[in-house]
């Protein structure tokens, strides 16, 4: 069973609970993981249908004439997008394992006998998306080709009919964007042509316009390395471009960047304290009429459109529910697709349509919950020892008591990785067992501006270890049900890593470390194929945790695997076979060091696993001997 494609129903699950000493109910692990009931969902351009992931099979439909398969995966093909393609025309996006060639399949939608069924049905393969369809033409899709190059990615744009073969459809008459192919992202304008694209130069955003009647394009702006720019729309009378950055300022905010000018006019959003992640836009005017933040660790909207407040509002009241996320919305905007969630209740998705005031249940993602209450999770402050604000988050176990077992949980990255107050199986699963759990958005973290992300940089081991100290030192000294004598480190890739130099550093403040494709050796991690065919990749590297050429000695002070005599507390180590980002000899290293120096520690190699999870027996084989490891330590 593949992780995120497996329904979990309570009646399945009944046979299989078991009880725990203290008599309540104790679900398998793979119920906190196994979150795809329903997966991206997509709304039809005209509001009418929705089309989502099931297991292994697109359903299409809405509440009126229900939900139909129309599409079923074959073996070893994985979805990795839903997109309306036409108002009756679906386009899935499928991958296959070790293949680099996306496979686009083109259903046509078709209601009959009061349901749905698929119609005409066809497939491409290529690298790259969709940009854009004509609503009254099935036959004219707007794709984006893209290949990667020693300069960056490069584009192509090619008008054409997916129902005919693709090789002889793009050619220079079919390509729309000239010879110009500096681009990663297009953005068209309200009459549906090619006007504005955006490409990379040394890691520089560049902005170009194409010339009016012409495929011949224009320099029109630039900004600096590691700048964010993300073009949203265009103005209906194609004199503004909105858009998404931080190139004059520390967070990302709203801006309107003015075409004539060639420049950024004004700022149309900020939020004092967090980035801008998304925003919502009218599909007639190009303007921004709502802008999503991540404050406190919950997703909100800032709307700048009266009517679009009152739709948010009147959402809010037929789910009954404060927290509500916008997932899409129509062309016209009267249909919605929403769903409510938060860190104890796992997204439920609904179709609410304003003219008939109405708000259709379409299904929860873990439907294997539902009677289950969860842990909610709260924030904590914590201020550094150099001054940042640093924001963690705890969850309890509901069951807690005195004496509760903390495990501290860093995130990996750490660079631009971000923890939130949305579900996370892990943490509830923990909870679900007894424990309670610290998260952290250390120094590096992103989603709070450029000042707080580059203070992670080459910080391995030193300051966002600081920071994930004194947020335990915060949550210890004022939580007082929490045992400070029973605290472990848990994280995956990063996470992993500070785990095990935490008790490198700081024994004292730990039990034991856990940690599942964890780094142990700085300067392997240039020695990765990636790394050695890929210049720009190195050099981000080297930004993030230092040069090896020039500090090779720095590296390896900041290395578990060459600081393994100072490790004095049990270790875990979990590694996937085929991990392609942190090879599996970092965990085996260690395991022979510390074999060799008589140190408590047990290896657990998961075959076939990369550097994430994909199924749910995956998960399993990481979290059963975990849950061994975590309570021979840290229970009584």
């Amino acid at each position: 069973m593949r992780l995120c494609r497996v329904l979990f129903l309570s009646a399945v699950l009944a046979p299989f609970l078991a009880i725990t000493s203290s008599g309540s109910e104790s679900l398998p692990v793979e119920t906190f993981f196994s979150n795809d009931q329903i997966s991206m969902p997509a709304l039809s351009p005209d509001g009418e249908l929705v089309a989502y992931l099931s297991q292994r099979e697109v359903l299409v439909g809405n509440g009126l004439l229900g939900y139909e398969s129309i599409h079923a995966l074959r073996d070893q093909s994985y979805v990795y997008e839903l997109e309306w393609s036409g108002p009756r025309q679906l386009t899935v996006h499928t991958y296959k394992k070790n293949s680099n060639k996306p496979r686009f399949t083109i259903l046509d939608i078709v209601e009959k006998d009061g349901g749905l069924e698929p119609g005409k049905k066809t497939y491409f393969s290529a690298n790259g998306y969709v940009l854009d369809f004509k609503p009254d033409d099935p036959q004219q899709l707007l794709l984006v080709l893209q290949q990667q190059s020693k300069e960056g990615i490069k584009s192509d744009v090619f008008r054409i009919n997916p129902y005919k073969d693709l090789k002889y459809q793009t050619g220079k008459v079919n390509r729309m964007n000239g010879r110009f192919d500096r681009a990663e992202h297009f953005v068209m304008n309200s009459e549906g042509q090619l006007f504005i694209a955006l490409g990379y130069v040394s890691g520089r955003p560049v902005l170009f316009r194409q010339q009016a009647g012409r495929k011949k394009w224009k320099k029109l702006w630039s900004g600096d390395a590691d700048t964010i720019f993300t073009p949203v729309s265009i103005s209906s009378d194609h004199n503004t471009l909105y858009a998404l950055t931080n190139a004059t300022t520390d967070k990302i905010v709203v801006v309107a960047f003015d075409i004539g000018k060639k420049k950024i006019e004004n700022i149309i959003y900020e939020h004092e304290s967090v980035d801008i992640k998304h925003v919502a836009t009218d599909p007639d005017s190009g303007q921004v009429i709502a802008a999503r933040h991540e404050y406190g660790g919950i997703s909100q909207y800032e709307f700048l459109d009266d009517s679009e407040a009152s739709a948010f509002a009147w959402i809010k009241h037929k789910v009954n529910s404060q927290f509500v996320h916008i997932a899409r919305r129509s062309l016209d905007g009267e249909t919605y697709l929403a769903f409510t969630a938060s860190s104890a209740e796992p997204a439920t998705f609904y179709l609410c349509k304003k003219s008939q005031d109405t708000c259709d249940k379409i299904a929860s993602t873990m439907p294997g919950l539902a009677d289950i209450e969860l842990s909610p999770v709260q924030e904590v402050i914590t201020d550094s020892t150099d001054g940042l604000r640093i924001q963690s988050f705890l969850t309890l176990p509901l069951e807690g008591g005195d004496r509760i077992p903390l495990i501290v949980m860093p995130h990996g990255g750490p660079i631009g990785i971000q923890n939130s107050r949305q579900y996370n199986g892990g943490v509830q699963w923990l909870a679900h067992n007894g424990y309670a759990v610290l998260q952290g958005n250390s120094r590096g973290s992103g989603g709070f501006g450029k000042k707080f992300k580059s203070a992670g940089l080459r910080e391995w081991g030193r300051g966002i270890e600081d920071d994930i100290e004194v947020s335990l030192a915060n949550v210890l000294a004022s939580t007082p049900q929490l045992d400070r004598g029973r605290v472990g480190i848990f994280g995956s890739s990063y996470g992993g890593y500070s785990a095990l130099f935490s008790v490198i550093r700081s024994p004292e403040k730990y039990r034991c470390a856990a940690s599942f494709a964890g780094v142990t050796d700085l300067t392997l991690l240039f020695n990765d194929n990636h790394m050695r065919r890929n210049e720009r990749s190195r050099e981000r590297l080297a930004e993030m945790i230092g040069d090896p050429k020039l500090e090779k000695n720095l590296l390896k002070q900041r290395s578990p695997v060459y600081n393994y005599r100072k490790i004095a507390r049990p270790v875990f180590l979990a590694h996937g076979s085929v991990d392609s980002v942190v090879d599996v000899e970092h965990s085996w290293r260690l395991n022979q060091l510390l074999e060799r120096n008589r140190q408590p520690v047990e290896l657990h190699i998961l075959d076939g696993v990369g550097h994430g999870f994909e199924f749910t027996n995956e998960v399993k084989q990481l979290y059963d001997p975990l849950m061994r490891f975590l309570d021979s330590h840290l229970k009584p």
